[in-house]
């Protein structure tokens, strides 16, 4: 979404937080509609979802970090 408010030059936080209902679906779609409330801000809903959802690249690093791993020594 931040890609999206940057092409669109979109700046105004209602703006955003206005588009954050077309922007998502589902379980995404529920959890705003339960809690859009608590929020006045883009950043702090980022904030939140990540909390809500886990960072999606964490996974990804996580996985690349034991891919990396080489033994040094013997067993």
């Amino acid at each position: 979404m931040d890609d999206y408010f940057i092409i669109t030059r979109i700046r105004n936080e209602q703006q955003k937080l206005t588009y954050i209902e077309l922007c998502t679906e589902e379980e995404a779609l529920e959890w705003w509609k339960a809690n859009r409330h608590r929020y006045q801000e883009w950043s702090e809903v980022k904030e939140a979802l990540r909390g809500y959802y886990g960072d999606y690249y964490q996974a990804d690093k996580a996985y690349n970090d034991i891919v990396a791993l080489k033994q040094t020594g013997s067993v």
